[in-house]
Order: C-alpha cells, then structure tokens, then sequence
C-alpha cells in the first residue's frame, strides 16, 4: 500500500510539473522577487528607527548596508537563475519516477538553496550578538575579580589591576549600547529563519507521512471494516452439560464474537513513533530551544537526525 500510494503520488507530481514546469518557475520568481523586494524594505526599517526603538546610528547603517550587499547579490542570482529554473523544475518532475518521498526531498533541498540568503543572514545576526553577549560576560567576571579557566573549564579568581579595570569598563559602556541594535536585528532574522524552518520541515513530515501512514488500516476504518485483533468463541449457556443425545446439536449453540483492533494500534508499526517512545528522537524542548536563543546558539530543528533515525529503521 505504502509503495503503491507513493508511486502513484509521484507520478502525479511528474505529470503536473512536467506540465506546466514554465508558469510554475514564473511563479517562483515572482515569489523570490517579492521576497527580495520586503527584504529590501525590511533592512531600510532597521536602518532608522524600527517600532520607536533609537538604536545606534553607526552600527545600524553599517549592518544595514552589509545586508542590503546581499540583497543585491541575491537578485543578481535571480537574474541567471530566471534562465535555468524551468530545466531545474523539470528534472525535479522527473525524480517523481522514484516516488513522491524523492520528489518532496529534492523540493526540501531545492527550498534550503533557494533561502540560503536568508540563512546567511541569520548566521551573521547570532554571530554578532553571541560574541557581545560573551564580551559581557567575561567583562562581568573581570569585574568580580573572576576569570575563565579554559584548560579546566572553571571560573577561577583573578586579581585585576587599576589599568585593566578602566580598559574593561570602557569597552562594557560601549559594547552595553552596541547591544540594543544587535538584538533588534538578531530578533527579526531570527524570526525569519524559523519560517523557513517551519516550511522545510512541514515538507519533510510530509514525505515521513507518506513513507510510514497506516494507509491499509484508514482505508479499512472508512469503508466500515477494521482489522481483526481476536476472536472469541463461547457457547450459548456453557453451564448445561451436552448429553450424548443432545451432542449433534451443539454447534448451533456456538457464538463467535469478533474483536476489531483500534486504530491507534496501526501506528505501533511507525518507526517515529516506537523512537519516539523509546527517547531515541527526544521531544523538542520550549526550555531548550529558548536557552539557545538567550545564548544565541544556532537554532537547529530535530528534523535532520529525525529523518536519519528513520531511514535506519525500514517501513513495514
């Protein structure tokens, strides 16, 4: 069931595509001009006063001109890619052959390289305010008169002079106010970036749907039938004793019950779920997620090692 609904699926994603592979690239380019062009906008809002903030002129204008750069380099990249997108969508068509889960693959791929613009920008944006934020810590620790200790992995105490105290204070002053305008732009991108996460990994649950839905057992609970799980055999009244007269007629005393197996018993077979239930894919922790983003960790969604541990554990 499983490999017929995805041949079925992937040749209807070939037919479709193949089909109209030129107005689907219009609208690509068309989505990827308008993305640019808000993009555009976007950094120009940074770069003055965004909701009322006053962020500093300097470190603004120049974040906003090193974005802006990218901006201009990604329409340049639109401009070859408008003559080579429709072949690219009818190979992307063709790998249909090998079933809707390659297709929605090489999608999810093709998603990824078309906003690593968008990727760049948030790597540049945690960079930035992960390097402030351990500046200030560290300069934190120097004023406690603590430090540290990179070979035993400890803060350890540390006896500053007059000299390092002022240098320190100076640079904490300046790399306190330099921090607003950092944060404001880590924020905006930051939220773009888990767009982008949100897209290609509904892609990607999509194909692992695909790949590990109880299609044989839904089919069966629509059309009114269910697997069986038991069946239970009694008789009418099992207190009275046959007599050897009354022996030939026992069998039409007989009942069969039958027991219909629930439907959440054919997801016991879903590799995601049995890894799920034996923790090797831990569930996505709010705690987590929101400690990488005070720390300015690369936010990194479970999809990737999720899809690794299901490959090594085949469909049945």
């Amino acid at each position: 069931w499983l490999l017929a609904m995805d041949n079925v699926l992937g040749l209807v994603f070939l037919f479709l595509l193949c089909q109209h592979a030129e107005y689907a690239a219009e609208i690509l380019l068309g989505i990827s001009e308008a993305v640019s062009g808000r993009l555009f906008e976007l950094v120009n809002w940074l770069m003055g006063e965004p909701a009322g903030l006053k962020l500093n002129n300097q470190l603004s204008a120049f974040l906003g001109n090193f974005y802006l750069y990218h901006v201009f380099l990604w329409r340049a990249y639109l401009l070859f890619l408008r003559v080579v997108l429709s072949p690219m969508l009818v190979v992307l068509g063709c790998s249909g052959v090998f079933g809707a889960t390659v297709a929605l693959s090489l999608a999810a791929d093709f998603f990824s390289i078309c906003t690593f613009h968008l990727y760049c920008f948030y790597i540049y944006a945690a960079r930035l305010y992960s390097i402030q934020r351990y500046m200030l810590m560290s300069l934190l620790r120097l004023f406690a008169g603590h430090k540290w200790n990179v070979l035993r992995q400890r803060v350890d105490s540390f006896e500053s002079g007059w000299d390092q105290f002022l240098l320190g204070t100076v640079l904490f002053t300046v790399v306190l106010w330099l921090l607003p305008t950092t944060v404001v732009f880590y924020v905006v991108f930051t939220t773009l970036r888990f767009l982008v996460l949100i897209c290609y990994t509904s892609v990607a649950w999509l194909a692992l749907a695909i790949n590990h839905l109880p299609v044989s057992a839904i089919t069966l609970r629509i059309l009114g039938l269910s697997k069986l799980e038991k069946l239970e055999f009694s008789l009418a009244n099992p207190k009275v004793v046959p007599t050897p007269s009354s022996r030939s007629n026992l069998y039409k005393h007989l009942y069969v019950k039958a027991h219909p197996s629930p439907l959440s018993s054919s997801w016991k077979g879903c590799p995601y779920i049995e890894c799920s239930c034996n923790g090797v894919i831990p569930p996505v922790s709010i705690l987590s997620l929101l400690k990488n983003l005070v720390n300015g960790h690369l936010i990194q969604f479970p999809s990737g090692r999720m899809c690794k541990q299901l490959q090594e554990t085949p469909a049945e």
